[in-house]
Formats: C-alpha cells, structure tokens, sequence
C-alpha cells in the first residue's frame, strides 16, 4: 500500500529556536499606486489592485503581496482588509489554525495572501539574526508609503 506524507503545513514550528510565544501585534495593508503598481507587474491590467500585508510582532515581520484583477467598483481596503483584524494577538501557530476553513468567508485571495505573510513571518522567527530577505519587496516602509494609493493599519 502506498503511504502518501502531507507537507506539514506550519514549518519550521518544531524546531527548538523557534519563538512560539510571539505574537502578532500590528497589521498593516498596502494598496499600492499605479506607478508602482506598473513597476512591479509588467503586464498589469489597468484597474487591478496590487499591495502589500506585513504582519508584525516585537521586533519581526513578514510580508505577503496580492494582486487582484481589474476591478469596476471602486475599491474599498478598510472592508476587504478588516478580515486581518482576526489574527492580531495571535501567535503564529493560533494564526495558522484560524486560517483553516476560512477560504469561503474570506476568499482564495486574502486567505493565501494572509498563509504568505505568516511563512514569511515564521521564516525570520526561525533565523531571526539573518537580515530579512523579502524578495521583490522594497526594504523601506518610506518607499512604501510613498507609493501607497492607500494605506490601513490594525
């Protein structure tokens, strides 16, 4: 009979640095102007929404970025992002857990958008003394917020 070994999906939680304790304290959602927007996604559709979630603690963080198709209406961050406000408080593994099932009331996007970020975070909990690798996203927040069309922070 063939035994089939899921991937364990909070890596890195076993290892004995790992810091469990920490925890998630600030929340911050990006939306992010069409210069950028441009910059970052070569072949962006005009009206699509792209930005960045970096979930924070004492001292770590981790990013996640979203892009989301041309949109007609106009968009509305405070409500899409107000789901986030579930994992303040959290430490990383309660943030997994909370994550489970929750694909049909958030929606594919911000489910994987929030299950990035937490890798992210959970990656430089577990090496914290490494300066944090982010790939693509820009190490300065000023950068950021400069670029930000809009901006919520929980």
């Amino acid at each position: 009979m063939l035994h089939v070994q899921e991937a364990d999906p909070l890596p890195g939680l076993e290892s004995p640095g790992f810091r469990y304790e920490e925890r998630i304290r600030s929340i911050e959602v990006f939306r992010f102007d069409q210069e950028l927007t441009r910059r970052l996604f070569f072949e962006n559709e005009k009206g699509s929404v792209c930005g960045y979630l970096k979930l924070s603690g004492n001292g770590f963080s981790g990013w996640g970025e979203y892009r989301l198709p041309n949109t007609k209406k106009p968009f509305d961050l405070v409500g899409w992002a107000s789901v986030y406000m579930n994992l303040k408080g959290l430490n990383i593994a309660q943030a997994f857990q909370l994550l489970q099932g929750k694909e049909e009331n958030w929606g594919r996007i911000r489910k994987e958008l929030a299950e990035s970020a937490l890798m992210d975070l959970s990656s430089t909990l577990e090496t914290p003394f490494l300066l944090p690798h982010h790939g693509d996203f820009p190490i300065k927040q000023q950068y950021i917020m400069e670029h930000a069309e809009s901006y919520v922070s929980f």
